[in-house]
């Protein structure tokens, strides 16, 4: 309904062989179905809910069960490139692409949403995260390389389709820090908040 809350649910698929299915096990985050094929990406199996330092994640086929990738550094926004799969492994700024195992490191930061349009790729950078303790404020990396962890903003990034060179640069730290996926509105689309206001005018 317009609150963006489902009326009803059910169970199409679930994660194999899991010790218990009541709690956030193995942190499912993108769908993506290719021709006949479906795809699923998770960050990994724990027992703490915590994946900040996994680097178990992988991306599933769910109509054979098949892992395709695995060891993937907090995979995010699986996305189609020319009949291509491909994956965001967010935590080493690169864009993975499983089949032919090539990667391209763009170094840019935490990558998490993808949109891929004729001519370009569109990607969305997180900023780095703040941990607090009891003595100081310390500033965690989302990345691995200690050289990527520099980027305060939040932005999304026109790349081009063949080169993955930045075209385009949308600063939106003004809004948030972070950004957890890219779609396409229609422009005569309407979306509602929880209220039910609509967003769109």
């Amino acid at each position: 309904d317009r609150t963006g809350i489902p009326n009803s649910e059910s169970v199409f698929w679930r994660f194999p062989k899991l010790n218990s299915y009541d709690t956030d096990i193995v942190h499912m985050n993108s769908y993506l179905q290719i021709g006949s094929k479906s795809y699923v990406c998770f960050l990994g199996e724990t027992d703490k809910e915590d994946w900040s330092n996994s680097k178990k994640g992988g991306i599933i086929e769910i109509n054979s069960n098949k892992i395709v990738c695995s060891n993937l550094y907090q995979p995010h926004s699986l996305f189609k490139l020319q009949n291509k799969l491909g994956v965001l492994e967010s935590k080493k700024s690169t864009v993975h692409f499983p089949i032919n195992e090539s990667k391209i490191n763009l170094g840019l930061g935490y990558l998490r949403g993808c949109f891929v349009t004729r001519s370009s790729i569109f990607v969305a950078v997180s900023s780095r995260r703040l941990k607090v303790n009891n003595e100081n404020v310390l500033i965690r990396g989302r990345v691995e390389n200690k050289e990527h962890n520099s980027n305060l903003e939040c932005k999304i990034l026109e790349l081009d389709k063949t080169t993955f060179k930045v075209k385009k640069e949308f600063d939106l730290s003004a809004f948030g820090n972070e950004i957890y996926d890219i779609k396409k509105i229609n422009s005569k689309s309407n979306i509602y908040d929880r209220k039910g206001i609509n967003l769109i005018k």
